[in-house]
């Protein structure tokens, strides 16, 4: 038997298949898998409250959006998923910061630990109003 395929199946297959099973079946991790059939899909589409709350209360508050989350491009069958839902693709872009703080310079090291010592003296009303500052440029 070639490796990929032996790949493909332990990384590919077994985890289908096996959520596959799963979903079919009612399993708390201490015990063994009971087998329930549509049950768990029933409830989701019929009972599951938190989902269908979200749902209404979008739309009582006259949303015409709902954030399905972001979403790798490798994806391709929560895209459809979504797609089906009538979602728009948005491209998110991230900032990364470097992997080590050894790229940094000494005069950007010291700076960033005489802020951090600062911020972590700081009075709770400064710390909250600095974060709702900047939260929304940063995050």
């Amino acid at each position: 038997m070639s490796p990929w395929i032996i790949g493909f199946t332990v990384f590919i297959v077994y985890p289908m298949v096996s959520s596959l099973y799963f979903s079919f079946t009612h399993y708390d991790l201490l015990g063994s898998p009971q087998w329930v059939g549509f049950a768990n899909y029933k409830y989701m589409f019929t009972e599951d409250i938190l989902f269908w709350k979200a749902i209404t209360d979008a739309c009582a508050e006259g949303r015409t959006a709902f954030d399905f989350g972001r979403s790798d491009p490798d994806q391709t069958g929560l895209l459809t998923f979504k797609d089906r839902w009538g979602a728009a693709r948005v491209p998110v872009s991230y900032w990364r910061c470097p992997a080590s703080r050894t790229a940094a310079s000494p005069l950007r090291r010291w700076v960033d630990a005489c802020a951090s010592r600062a911020f972590f003296h700081a009075p709770d009303g400064i710390r909250v109003a600095a974060g709702t500052l900047l939260y929304k440029h940063i995050g």
